[in-house]
């Protein structure tokens, strides 16, 4: 089973598009890969999810996994909706039937990632404002 919790994370980190709209953790960007966030992490933040799903698209001489994971945006109301907006579509152009946006665990290669949203997130209410994107990867073994 191939992780690319840290893959995404790495992508993210380092975009200063990205980076530049959202709040701090430990001195670094408020990027997260678990949940629940830690309670002192600032607004706007992004969290990457667990697998959502995994499934096999194997063919006859190769091996494929098809993994969906959901990248969301949170901040705080009113004052982070437009940069929660925003951050949604920065991370949905950043991946988007782009394979080369993220480095796959040695041994893996990325056929295509597609994205889906933004979209409300389940957690959009007078206090909070989410946005997710969910994107579908595509992986193979480069052997």
């Amino acid at each position: 089973m191939i992780n690319l919790a840290s893959a995404f994370y790495d992508a993210l980190a380092v975009d200063s598009a990205i980076t530049t709209l959202l709040g701090t953790w430990n001195s670094n960007p408020s990027v997260h890969t678990r949940r629940p966030i830690p309670a002192d992490a600032g607004y706007p933040l992004i969290v990457v999810s667990p697998d959502i799903s995994v499934r096999d698209m194997d063919a006859l001489n190769t091996f494929r996994s098809v993994i969906v994971k959901d990248v969301a945006v949170y901040g705080i109301q009113p004052d982070h909706y437009r940069i929660v907006e925003t951050l949604g579509l920065l991370i949905r152009n950043k991946f988007h039937r782009l394979r080369w946006s993220i480095t796959p665990p040695a041994g893996y290669k990325i056929i295509d990632i597609v994205a889906l949203g933004p979209s409300i997130a389940p957690t959009d209410d007078d206090k909070k404002l989410g946005r997710v994107v969910s994107l579908t990867v595509r992986v193979q073994p480069t052997s």
